[in-house]
């Protein structure tokens, strides 16, 4: 969530990551972040914001499967891990 291009990030883990690798992440969305007490405290972009949605399907479409241990469904964060499939 601080990274501008968060889906050019994701397209050089891609790039970078062999097959079989694995991605691990905890990511925390605008809905926890962009609070009034959160986001007078700490920056973050205020453009490209995105949420669970968003993350999953950028995995999914840079040859990420996700693993079972992944914790999503929340609102506020995502964390687990993600294998590189080609």
């Amino acid at each position: 969530h601080h990274v501008l291009d968060w889906r050019r990030c994701i397209q050089e883990l891609s790039r970078v990551t062999k097959p079989g690798g694995v991605f691990c992440f905890e990511e925390i969305f605008p809905p926890l972040y962009a609070s009034a007490i959160l986001g007078r405290m700490l920056r973050h972009p205020n453009v490209q914001r995105f949420h669970e949605d968003d993350f999953l399907e950028e995995l999914k479409q840079n040859h990420f499967d996700l693993l079972p241990e992944v914790r999503t469904g929340s609102k506020y964060r995502i964390i687990g891990a993600a294998r590189k499939i080609l």
